[in-house]
């Protein structure tokens, strides 16, 4: 019997992709080209991600905070976490943001389209555009 979409998903993942498409068809990879990250999915519906661009070299300026101007791209890093609910039908998971660096994602169901190929999984933003296709390896051990 085939493992469920919550099984499937539970333990670590390394990002190994992450690109974004506008509505003209225009990829980018708002990451740079080798972002690293980790997500985390426990059996008891809670779940992490981290992701940074590699290569940073400065901090990000003080003055982005202080007018408020500071933009995902400027810090190289996203962070949340919460519950999460796997949904067997549609093969999607939703996270629910409960904690985030980004304070306008607090409250906001982030929903994925979920596919796995061998080690590999595939998410994918689920709405308007901009799309984005993350893929992540499963860690061993």
């Amino acid at each position: 019997m085939a493992s469920s979409l919550k099984e499937q998903l539970i333990g670590a993942w390394t990002l190994v992709s992450l690109e974004s498409e506008d509505s003209t068809g225009t990829v980018t990879q708002p990451m740079g080209e080798n972002p690293t990250g980790l997500l985390l999915y426990t059996p008891t519906n809670y779940m992490s991600v981290h992701i940074m661009q590699k290569g940073l070299t400065e901090l990000v300026a003080p003055a982005l905070y202080e007018a408020r101007m500071l933009k995902y791209a400027d810090l190289g890093y996203l962070a949340y976490c919460g519950h999460y609910h796997a949904d067997e039908a549609a093969q999607l998971v939703t996270h629910q943001v409960e904690i985030s660096l980004y304070l306008e994602w607090l409250g906001q169901p982030q929903v994925r389209a979920v596919r796995f190929e061998g080690e590999l999984l595939h998410l994918t933003t689920v709405g308007p555009h901009p799309i984005t296709r993350l893929v992540w390896r499963r860690n061993q051990g």
